[in-house]
């Protein structure tokens, strides 16, 4: 320990050239350490937090996010329009019929029965943010209101494909019911 010290001392000299007191030598050390050790404890409690680890197998008779992700958004088409989305076949024999989807909710309404929200693959981070891209998303219409939940749940309803992406949602999942 007494090596650090002295490493330190030859490079924070103070101004006047006097030389570091221990407890300034020891006050430099944890911030150095901490500069070096908090980021990447911050990024692991982050990434515990954070998608694919929580959402884990999807209950059976779930359309998998993969699935849903078989499009290609493109974002500039003309004057009358923002977005259109071309699907895969798999992604679009979904539209219009019945169909489960297990994500995270986020609510689109306040108080803690919802009827309409956005499911996603992953969990939200942010309140003011979407949690993925359009192809990660499903708009849900529940039939009656569902209680929020930090959990995963699942719905099942019937799918539609909107190759318009009105309000920039591929998905709609309608008459939904939690499962």
């Amino acid at each position: 320990m007494n090596k650090a010290f002295e490493l330190l001392k030859k490079f924070f000299i103070r101004e006047n050239h006097s030389k570091l007191r221990k407890k300034d030598i020891a006050a430099i050390v944890i911030i150095i350490i901490l500069f070096f050790v908090a980021p990447p404890m911050a990024v692991k409690q982050h990434q515990a937090l954070m998608p694919g680890k929580h959402l884990g197998k999807l209950p059976s008779g779930s359309v998998p996010w993969e699935t849903l992700g078989k499009v290609k958004v493109n974002y500039i088409t003309d004057e009358n329009k923002i977005f259109s989305v071309r699907g895969e076949p798999e992604a679009l024999a979904l539209s219009g019929k019945a169909a489960q989807v297990t994500g995270f909710m986020t609510p689109l309404e306040a108080g803690t029965e919802l009827k309409k929200f956005i499911l996603s693959k992953t969990p939200p981070t942010c309140f003011f943010c979407l949690p993925a891209g359009p192809d990660s998303m499903v708009y849900v219409e529940s039939k009656s209101g569902v209680n929020y939940s930090q959990e995963a749940v699942t719905m099942r309803g019937v799918i539609f494909f909107d190759k318009e992406m009105t309000d920039g949602i591929i998905y709609r999942l309608k008459e939904a019911e939690l499962l």
